[in-house]
């Protein structure tokens, strides 16, 4: 729900989402974007950089149902963090730090 509290706070799919939360019960999700299970994600050091959700997922806030905006594969994500500066988003030589 962090995000949600920016992002489309009042939207009725977004307050359906806070009535799970509240109550503890479990969302029934719609899976968009998946990884295989081997691949491990997360998304704290990517809002550490000072990415935000529209950086990967689009303008989600706008989307009346959330689609995928990218491929999101390996390719993907490595040609993003090679255009990036070294000082901006680390660059990935180490597979163990996506694949686990």
């Amino acid at each position: 729900m962090g995000c949600h509290t920016v992002i489309a706070p009042n939207r009725v799919q977004t307050l359906r989402i806070k009535d799970y939360w509240e109550a503890g019960q479990p969302i029934p999700w719609v899976r968009v974007n998946s990884e295989p299970d081997f691949v491990y994600f997360s998304h704290q050091p990517h809002l550490s950089a000072g990415l935000n959700c529209e950086t990967c997922h689009g303008d989600v806030g706008q989307m009346d149902a959330v689609e995928p905006v990218g491929r999101m594969d390996m390719g993907w994500c490595l040609d993003c963090h090679l255009e990036q500066p070294e000082e901006k988003v680390a660059r990935l030589t180490d597979c163990l730090v996506c694949h686990q």
